[in-house]
């Protein structure tokens, strides 16, 4: 599967509302996951390059 084809089937799949898909767009990946990441409780809660 292509990325254009991955990155779509990966939004479908997430409960992101227009406005989220918006903003995403707009600030790029580093800005949303940043926008996103200020509200985890814990940083252990991202996953990383290792997780499955």
């Amino acid at each position: 599967m292509g990325v254009q084809v991955s990155r779509i089937q990966s939004l479908s799949l997430d409960s992101l509302g227009s406005s989220d898909l918006l903003l995403g767009r707009n600030v790029g990946n580093s800005g949303f996951n940043e926008i996103l990441e200020a509200n985890l409780l814990s940083p252990s809660l991202k996953p990383s390059q290792h997780s499955h």
